[in-house]
């Protein structure tokens, strides 16, 4: 049954790149609003996936100094999958980040291509 002031009505926006969807209740009082700029976090990501992929390829030149080269390869990995979850962890990508760092530390340009990996995450995750 539709009663005065008790409707809801959804209204999206979608201009820009950016989405924007509010729920109003009754007199048009905004209830929810949520908006969110899809522009933005595709280059976040993007900028995630060609920092992982420049460690990795650092990783893989630099694999003879690097004594456990498997299980850091496995842990930016899993960075990988963690970053892109709906809900990442935030602790767990800085434990991987930090951990990898400390093994690779002799190695400048590896550890380099790790802050350009964190700054990026930085960006994507607020970490």
């Amino acid at each position: 049954m539709n009663r005065p002031g008790n409707n809801k009505n959804i209204k999206i926006d979608m201009g820009g790149g950016s989405i924007s969807q509010s729920i109003f209740g009754g007199d048009n009082n905004r209830i929810i609003s949520k908006s969110t700029d899809d522009s933005q976090k595709s280059k976040e990501k993007e900028d995630v996936s060609q920092a992982i992929k420049a460690l990795l390829a650092s990783i893989n030149q630099h694999s003879e100094e690097i004594s456990d080269e498997k299980e850091v390869i496995e842990a930016v990995q899993q960075i990988k999958q963690e970053a892109f979850k709906e809900k990442p962890n935030k602790i767990t990508v800085k434990s991987l980040l930090n951990g990898i760092k400390a093994v690779v530390e002799p190695i400048t340009e590896v550890v380099q291509k790790i802050d350009i990996l964190k700054a990026a995450l930085i960006a994507l995750l607020g970490i």
